[in-house]
């Protein structure tokens, strides 16, 4: 047994690669032979004179080719095949050397798994190449096992990746699944909450067509479907009465909330609706960034129930001065009845005294005025601004107010020097201060002071309070100052909220504060509330003040005083209080006009129907036995439509099924100056 080694030989092998061992296996003479007929080959040659020897070697050592003597190696068929089940060695070429040129015996050694027969003896160069053929087919199938076992890798590799890619993309695809299924859920749950809402609720995008949705309580409040209306402009009704949607659209976009506010809208069937309306902006909604989600719900019977609380507020201020009414018009009724038997007793004498008659004439006033301040508080009518100097009004409520105090609340009063002049409702203003002098007394529980004052007052920067805005300007700044109990933050923080009070049950509406806040919103104004629990409060109420040029220009009155009280057009007056008509006679007649006079409807009808020339007026009074002003003013329409008409009543509201007042009336009481004024006013401005 022997180990042989054989150096690279010549560059004639360069077709092959890198090479391992060729193990030559048999008798030693064969192994030096062969050994020495391979020295041309690139390969190094191992020899072995024992098949467990060269098994070691086959183990050991890269083999690329064994070469067997069936001669010198023992069994060497199955020397073959132990090495072909080797680990790894399944590719090693296996050569056969033998003598016999036997077939049978070519196939069993090829059976054994020999890759070649060698038949001795054979010639060197043949052997070479059979050999090196041999070589380079186990080159061949190496690379290939290689290659099979790189792509094996490769795919074995990838198949993990796949399957974990798979393992993801079905985790994946269980998430979305989940998260689209809880969109599902959330948008099924979200579509029943919109359809079951009670509240009206639509979007509206910036151009203000309705988008998103327009649910059944919508539906069923405007009188629109969703088809009707659904991506197509807002329908025009619901925008009729002012910009109010459209600002709101346009602020919530820019990002200034509004939090909830009140408007006005009309449905389909034109009825006018109160409604609360909040809007919510859809920001990071994708799509729907210019979008905006309105919710109105109607408030109209609350706004109803919240006109009755407040007559009823009116009715029950009105309670309070009931006694003080009668105290006042007693002392007046004993000046008017005095005066004029003392007038009938200076007559007879023949020396009257004008100083009785001008006291009459005053008390007369005063009781037309508290009747008409009376009135005011009691019946419902339209909000009328005119320019009011404040100073006159608080001056002329002071004995009022004082009816209202109790006798041990001192009331002080003082007025700015300048007039104070704003532009509001007389009624309003004079319940903004009944309602706070109300308020500071149920707040004294003993012995206290009211002040109240005015003063002019220049606003140098906008100043904010309470959800209302008062911009730079000049003002009329009302305080109402008591010492009573005072106020806890809790309770500021809700003071002007409808129907709450810190009073017992059935003391108290709960409105009186809420509409003076109301009060000052409409007009324009601010109201700020300095108080502490146990050391007083004080209202201060801004209200926008009228520049004297202006508030003459404003002021109906004045101009109504620069009309001509004179005329000749013929007037038809009707009035069934025979007083009141012989005195609208006589008036008129001594201004010049011709006169018709009747007592009832169809009396004023007949002389119409008599009278052959123009009547140019139709003086009446509203509430009438049989047939009203209304229904008298609509007949004599049809026979005469260029007759005016001027109302005249002493009611609170009138028989009309209506709260409205009539567009041109005088209240009584009236003067003869006040009447001819109206008239000539009503023949000269207002159409027929």
């Amino acid at each position: 047994m022997r180990l042989g080694h054989h150096a690279p030989g010549p560059s004639d092998t360069s077709e092959l690669e890198v090479p391992g061992c060729i193990l030559v296996v048999g008798l030693e003479e064969f192994c030096h032979s062969i050994r020495a007929a391979l020295s041309t080959l690139q390969h190094m040659v191992l020899t072995a004179t024992d098949t467990q020897v060269a098994m070691e070697y086959v183990t050991q050592y890269r083999v690329d080719a064994v070469i067997i003597s069936d001669k010198g190696a023992k069994n060497a068929l199955e020397f073959c095949r132990k090495v072909k089940t080797q680990p790894g060695k399944v590719h090693v070429s296996a050569l056969i050397a033998t003598s016999s040129a036997a077939p049978a015996d070519h196939i069993k050694a090829f059976e054994s798994g020999a890759s070649d027969v060698l038949v001795l003896p054979m010639n060197s160069s043949v052997l070479v190449a059979r050999v090196r053929s041999t070589l380079k087919y186990h080159n061949a199938i190496l690379k290939l096992s290689e290659a099979q076992d790189v792509l094996e890798r490769r795919v074995t590799e990838r198949t993990f990746e796949l399957e974990r890619a798979n393992a993801d993309l079905r985790r994946e695809v269980e998430r979305r699944k989940k998260a689209e299924e809880a969109v599902q859920r959330s948008v099924t749950i979200l579509r029943g909450v919109i359809s079951a809402s009670p509240l009206a609720m639509f979007g509206l995008d910036a151009r203000q067509q309705v988008q998103i949705c327009w649910n059944p309580a919508a539906q069923r409040l405007f009188g629109w479907t969703e088809r009707d209306v659904l991506t197509r402009a807002l329908p025009k009704g619901m925008s009729q009465y002012g910009p109010t949607i459209g600002r709101l659209l346009e602020h919530a976009l820019q990002g200034q909330a509004e939090g909830t506010t009140e408007c006005r809208v009309a449905t389909r069937e034109g009825k006018v609706l109160d409604v609360a309306v909040y809007v919510a902006p859809l920001r990071g909604v994708s799509g729907l960034e210019h979008c905006v989600l309105f919710m109105m719900a109607d408030i109209s019977e609350r706004k109803n129930l919240e006109n009755q609380l407040r007559q009823a507020q009116k009715m029950e201020a009105i309670g309070r001065l009931a006694g003080g009414i009668a105290h006042d018009f007693n002392n007046l009724l004993t000046i008017i009845n005095g005066f004029s038997e003392l007038m009938q007793s200076e007559m007879k004498q023949g020396r009257p005294n004008p100083a009785h008659l001008a006291a009459i004439s005053d008390a007369g006033h005063r009781a037309a005025d508290l009747t008409g301040r009376l009135l005011a508080f009691s019946r419902r009518q339209r909000i009328e601004p005119r320019v009011l100097n404040v100073n006159e009004v608080l001056t002329g409520m002071e004995d009022m107010l004082r009816r209202v105090l109790r006798e041990d609340i001192l009331l002080g009063v003082r007025t700015a020097e300048a007039p104070t002049h704003v532009l509001a409702d007389a009624t309003q203003l004079e319940q903004l201060m009944l309602n706070l002098a109300v308020n500071a007394r149920d707040a004294i529980t003993s012995c206290g002071v009211l002040n109240i004052s005015t003063r002019n007052v220049e606003l140098k920067q906008t100043v904010e309070k309470h959800g209302l805005r008062a911009e730079p300007g000049p003002y009329v700044l009302l305080s109402v100052q008591d010492n009573g109990t005072g106020m806890s933050d809790e309770v500021k923080a809700h003071l002007f909220e409808p129907f709450f009070t810190t009073k017992e049950q059935g003391k108290g509406t709960g409105l009186g504060l809420s509409t003076v806040y109301g009060i000052v919103s409409q007009n324009k104004g601010l109201i700020t509330v300095a108080s502490e629990a146990g050391k007083g409060t004080e209202f201060q109420i801004l209200l926008p003040r009228v520049a004297a040029a202006k508030a003459e220009a404003l002021d109906p009155a004045a101009a109504s005083g620069k009309l001509a009280a004179l005329g000749q057009e013929t007037i038809l007056v009707v009035e069934d209080e025979p007083g009141i008509l012989q005195l609208s006679e006589e008036v008129l007649a001594c201004a010049g006009y011709r006169v018709l006079s009747a007592n009832c409807g169809s009396q004023a009808l007949e002389r119409a129907k008599a009278h052959a020339g123009a009547i140019d007026l139709l003086l009446t009074d509203v509430v009438m036995p049989g047939m009203n002003g209304r229904e008298l003013a609509g007949k004599l329409a049809a026979t005469r439509p260029g007759t005016k008409v001027l109302y005249m009543s002493g009611y609170a509201d009138h028989a009309f099924g209506t709260p409205e007042r009539l567009p041109n009336m005088i209240a009584k009481p009236f003067d003869p100056t006040q009447l001819l004024k109206t008239i000539r006013s009503t023949l000269d401005v207002l159409p027929a």
